[in-house]
């Protein structure tokens, strides 16, 4: 079974090595919000593939950004220009590391999705990047 933990600090030191200007944590945020985050949501988990015999974890990975006032287009902006930004850094991660620093056998992005997230009473717009990882 993966250690969860392990896996939750392993993704957050990958963000702090490829990915600059951006705050990541391993769980939701206490105190001051930066203008523009990473969180690590609680995995889902799958039956192992047959033919590889692995269990699948699919990880959240939150691109988080901030509202201030109520400038909603320059807000939409910002989080529409960092998070294929974390996308395609988190892509060359996997290519120089399928296990990403040992966390798992194999690792993929699979999809990113707009949403929102409750932080601290706060409503903030994310775009939900869903990072698939085998083994463990």
């Amino acid at each position: 079974m993966i250690n969860l933990e392990r896996v939750r600090v392993g993704i957050v030191e990958v963000f702090g090595s490829v990915v600059s200007g951006i705050v990541a944590y391993p769980a939701a945020p206490h105190g001051p919000l930066p203008e523009q985050f990473l969180i690590v949501g609680m995995p889902s988990w799958r039956e192992p593939i047959d033919s590889i015999c692995l269990d699948r974890w699919e990880w959240p990975v939150l691109v988080v950004v901030g509202r201030p006032g109520t400038n909603d287009t320059a807000t939409a902006e910002r989080l529409q220009a960092l998070w294929p930004q974390v996308v395609a850094a988190l892509q060359l991660a996997i290519q120089a590391d399928q296990s990403l620093g040992g966390i798992c056998a194999a690792a993929t992005v699979t999809k990113a999705e707009f949403g929102t997230v409750d932080i601290q009473g706060k409503q903030l717009p994310c775009q939900t990047i869903t990072l698939q990882l085998y083994g463990g």
